[in-house]
């Protein structure tokens, strides 16, 4: 028997360890003396009771071969999985914010889903679905700003609702916006198309938020926003992101006791992420985005001003798993019908997997056939990173076929992230 690859730990104040096994997503405490025994390698010295709880939890194998084969297994298994069809739609390549940050600014365009590009996702949809092994579908509206083309998100999600009754599936429906279009009319439009989750980006402060997320005349965006989140959230689930880097790392904390001052710590979904540099990187981003792995894992210490104004925490960006971008369907299609790896990547030749007029192209059966993670199979991160995000492996290396490890970052955060949840 050995003990896992797949686990971190970290010493809390008290004498005990918190183990965390990164396969299982399992989280245990154990004295100082059972993880002396377990970092010196010496699992006969466990107590029998408590090597049994180690078993049992999957931190103790019988062999790492075998758990290696296990965890290889389960992401081919994600990336071929079949059962569940996730498609991002770019309704539209326009918005209404000048967005100091967005990764989308060189591809930003007139660009909108046509009525014919709309009947053509549908028909697609439907050719999907009609082969009768999808149990559920899941449609994330994106953009641009996804609002501006409301026509589209209609009359998509529609018609997927129409396709579960025939073809017996469940359906989600979510969406990326920045908000500031909200009404009682838009969102009653959503709601009768059952696209009640949405996420949206507050920065900091008024001031700080202001300065990162204009309108595209310059006028400030933050009261709106919040506004609209307040007024709407008996009706609309809201994951609310802090987008974080040097500019605004510090008015976090201020942002966090504007959730708490206005009671909505418990009724939106709240998560920080950090800004990192993309293929589309201009010079904002250049001078504030982190670059060093001692800057990002300064967020820990956002972590624990959350939990102290009692906002859940949770491990959205931190410890997610294989990027669904990866499974053979899930796909993401382009304003102009195009299909993409992900929405980072959209514009990126490389990153092309066809069209809705020609279907999959060879871009496609290279991404199916290279499993990006073959080097890392006895790093510890393994099950969480998969190979890292493709967008950022192609903006590292200019290939979006190329691992991209986030292991000292990892090191950094995963445990520190585990404590302030668990401890």
């Amino acid at each position: 028997m050995e003990f896992t690859y797949y686990y971190d730990d970290i010493k809390c104040d008290n004498n005990e360890w918190l183990l965390f096994n990164i396969f299982s997503g399992t989280v245990i405490s154990v004295p100082d003396k059972i993880h002396k025994n377990i970092a010196e390698g010496r699992i006969e010295d466990i107590a029998e009771e408590e090597k049994e709880l180690l078993i049992q939890q999957g931190f103790i194998v019988d062999s790492h071969d075998e758990e290696v084969d296990k965890v290889t297994n389960k992401l081919l298994n994600m990336k071929y999985k079949n059962d569940s069809l996730v498609i991002t739609v770019l309704t539209n390549m326009d918005c209404n914010l000048g967005c100091r940050y967005c990764h989308e600014n060189g591809f930003l365009s007139q660009a909108f889903l046509t009525e014919s590009q709309i009947n053509k996702i549908n028909t697609w949809i439907t050719s999907q679905v009609r082969t009768g092994q999808y149990k559920k579908v899941t449609i994330y509206f994106y953009g641009g700003e996804p609002t501006l083309n409301m026509h589209a998100i209609e009359a998509i999600a529609k018609h997927v609702q129409s396709l579960s009754n025939e073809y017996d599936f469940k359906y989600n429906f979510s969406m990326s916006t920045n908000a500031t279009l909200l009404n009682d009319s838009m969102v009653d439009r959503l709601v009768n198309a059952h696209v009640i989750d949405l996420q949206v980006t507050l920065d900091g402060p008024e001031d700080i938020h202001d300065f990162r997320k204009p309108f595209l005349d310059g006028r400030g965006t933050f009261k709106i926003i919040l506004d609209n989140i307040k007024k709407y959230n008996d009706k609309i689930h809201f994951t609310v992101r802090a987008n974080v880097d040097k500019n605004n790392y510090d008015h976090i904390p201020e942002l966090m006791d504007i959730i708490v001052e206005n009671h909505l710590q418990n009724k939106v979904y709240f998560y920080l992420d950090l800004i990192s540099s993309t293929h589309s990187m201009n010079e904002y981003c250049s001078n504030n985005v982190f670059t060093s792995i001692g800057e990002m894992a300064s967020i820990t210490y956002l972590w624990e001003e959350q939990k102290k104004r009692g906002i859940p925490l949770h491990g959205k960006n931190v410890i997610e798993g294989l990027c669904g971008n990866l499974s053979k369907s899930n796909v993401t299609i382009s304003a102009s019908g195009e299909f993409y790896i992900c929405p980072g990547l959209c514009g990126i030749e490389e990153a092309c997997l066809g069209n809705l007029d020609a279907g999959y192209n060879s871009v496609f059966e290279r991404m199916m056939q290279t499993n990006v993670w073959e080097n890392c199979k006895r790093c510890p991160y393994l099950p969480m990173c998969a190979g890292g995000c493709r967008a950022q492996a192609y903006m590292k290396s200019g290939s979006c076929f190329s691992c991209y490890c986030k292991k000292r970052y990892y090191e950094s955060v995963v445990m520190q992230y585990i404590r302030c949840k668990y401890a």
